[in-house]
């Protein structure tokens, strides 16, 4: 899964530690 989808995806249904964690990931890239 591309991590754009992934952090739509997560924001959508409120997993915040989810999008904090692929934000860092996003970030490593």
């Amino acid at each position: 899964m591309r991590v754009a989808t992934a952090l739509m995806y997560a924001s959508q249904n409120g997993h915040t530690e989810i999008v904090e964690m692929l934000k860092k990931a996003g970030a490593k890239e």
